[in-house]
């Protein structure tokens, strides 16, 4: 559930799927293991001519690995806002940390803009006082992150029932 529930509590996820994982790390499996099917008899034994397909098995390598790396590592993140109080998970697969953040500990929400190639997007960045920031997902408009961001300071500063 994303956004605010019967019980006042506001839920923001910004998840890694699992397709996702699965994606990266299949793509980086295929890269390595096509590159290294179809290129090693290049290389070995070695002579001058090996090292452009050397070079083009080093390239993919640096492409594979960090892929399958993104796969296993990147991590889920949910947010929980009550009053006076923010809890962000962060989690993957090798495991999870919880952050509880106190209202007089949150410095600032800001609402930063990635203007990429493409469309811009919008997402919500809480700093807080030892300089850590904790952003949100992406939004196709402004509007949207500004009405999170507003609906993040309305519940977080609400007095505790």
């Amino acid at each position: 559930m994303d956004g605010l529930g019967p019980d006042g509590v506001l839920r923001h996820d910004v998840p890694t799927h699992w397709v996702m994982r699965a994606l990266l790390i299949g793509g980086g499996v295929v890269i390595l293991a096509l590159t290294g099917q179809e290129l090693w008899r290049a290389v070995w034994p070695p002579n001058l001519f090996s090292l452009p397909f050397l070079a083009i098995i080093v390239g993919a390598a640096l492409v594979g690995a960090p892929m399958i790396g993104a796969g296993l590592v990147a991590p889920s993140v949910g947010w929980r806002i009550v009053p006076g109080l923010v809890e962000i998970t962060i989690s993957s697969p090798f495991g999870r940390k919880t952050h509880r953040i106190a209202a007089h500990q949150v410095e600032r929400f800001d609402i930063r803009e990635d203007t990429g190639d493409g469309v811009s997007s919008f997402r919500v960045v809480m700093t807080i006082a030892d300089g850590s920031r904790f952003p949100s997902r992406d939004f196709g408009s402004y509007k949207a992150a500004d009405d999170l961001c507003q609906q993040m300071q309305a519940i977080l500063h609400r007095k505790p029932r």
